[in-house]
């Protein structure tokens, strides 16, 4: 079986069911882990990208980091086949399993029990492109925003390359959406390939690195591989005014040391306001818009924790980027570990038994004083009584 991800990927966000918004797509009510294999169902563990050729054989694409050459795949009790390409190790996270002959397959997104979307094309995206992604696990079908492509990431210890990031409408993906297919949604609610979901964030590795690298065919319905279209074009910017600085390099990543039990949002974890970025009249502070909460950050665990923040720096309209330099920003955060005294569950050692002081020693000068002066008194007493008995006779 192919392993599951080691790395938590797509989260359900919400987005809107487009079923009653695109007439014509909804086919006939099908569970996610059964036959027909489609991009977006479960697999072993993880979810079924795209179905591609290759030199006549029919293929699914995968996220690499699944499973390695040799592990079955599986769409609930049927055996799809094995993994015969993987190229996660070279540096590229994908993989491409050799489908079973009988098997039925249909270039298709599977959304919902009642909505699939027919794979008419590829999309090869640029930055502000909107995607959309179904995970398995997830089961629901969220969007974002392109925010940089050509991206080079390090994870599971190793350098990834041909990556793409995407600012997502909500939070996370989770585990068990790895491959989940990335794609443009057409006018007619169709779906053009985009890419393999890989990591949590909507980081995905794009469609034209993954067949680059596994030596495959996009398969699409009809077998037309139509391109998405693309944007009209926009009229050009008019040339930057003298007083008009341009931007020259992107903000760098940077790191912040959080107190233990600081809140789960970026201005209480210590996250500044601005960042850095270099222009060709010096460096500028630009304001950076934070995402609303960490991801992996755990309020409840009193040791050191270290976990990604992603930001976007906003750009003001006297800073020109005709580069289109990329404006996400990362913080890695580390939140200390709880002292002694406020770690959940932590014995304080009493403090030892109070003991009563011990007492001066008593000053015995005063009462031998006062003894001596009474035997005095006695003694006088007895001799003056004696002395007046005597005169009057009586002794």
């Amino acid at each position: 079986m192919l392993v599951v991800a080691v790395l938590a990927l797509v989260a359900a966000f919400g987005c809107v069911d487009v079923s009653t918004a695109r007439p014509g797509l909804a086919a006939a009510p099908e569970s996610g882990t059964d036959v027909p294999l489609r991009a977006g169902k479960r697999v072993s563990g993880c979810t079924a990208n795209f179905l591609v050729h290759k030199n006549g054989t029919s293929m699914n694409l995968a996220a690499g980091h699944c499973g390695g050459v040799g592990a079955a795949a599986s769409l609930g009790s049927t055996n799809l086949g094995t993994v015969s390409v993987n190229t996660f190790s070279t540096g590229t996270d994908a993989a491409a399993f050799t489908v079973a002959g009988g098997a039925s397959l249909t270039p298709s997104v599977f959304v919902s029990a009642n909505l699939v979307r027919p794979v008419v094309g590829q999309a090869n995206v640029v930055v502000g492109d909107r995607v959309c992604m179904r995970g398995a696990s997830s089961g629901t079908e969220v969007c974002g925003t392109v925010r940089s492509v050509g991206v080079t990431l390090t994870y599971l210890n190793t350098t990834v390359s041909g990556l793409a990031r995407v600012k997502l409408d909500g939070g996370p993906l989770i585990g068990g959406d790895s491959g989940a297919p990335v794609y443009k949604v057409g006018a007619d609610g169709s779906a053009y390939a985009a890419g393999i979901a890989v990591l949590s964030d909507g980081t995905f590795t794009m469609i034209s690195a993954a067949l680059s690298a596994t030596g495959t065919t996009l398969a699409t319905k009809g077998g037309a591989g139509a391109q998405l279209p693309p944007p009209p074009a926009a009229a050009p910017d008019p040339p930057a005014s003298p007083t008009q600085a341009v931007l020259t390099a992107a903000a760098t990543a940077m790191t912040v040391t959080s107190a233990y039990g600081s809140p789960n949002d970026a201005a209480s974890l210590g996250l500044p306001a601005t960042a850095t970025v270099t222009t060709d009249a010096g460096e500028k502070k630009l304001p950076v818009t934070w995402d609303p909460y960490a991801t992996g950050y755990d309020l409840d665990v009193a040791t050191e924790q270290t976990f990604t923040y992603h930001g976007l720096v906003q750009l003001p309209d006297d800073l020109a980027n005709p580069a289109n330099l990329p404006l996400d920003i990362e913080a890695t955060v580390t939140v200390l570990a709880a002292r002694a005294l406020d770690a959940p569950g932590t014995d304080v050692a009493p403090l030892p038994p109070a003991t009563a002081p011990t007492p001066p020693a008593a000053d015995r000068s005063l009462p031998v004083a006062l003894a001596a002066s009474a035997v005095a008194l006695v003694l006088t007493c007895a001799v003056c009584g004696a002395i007046i008995m005597r005169r009057r006779g009586l002794l």
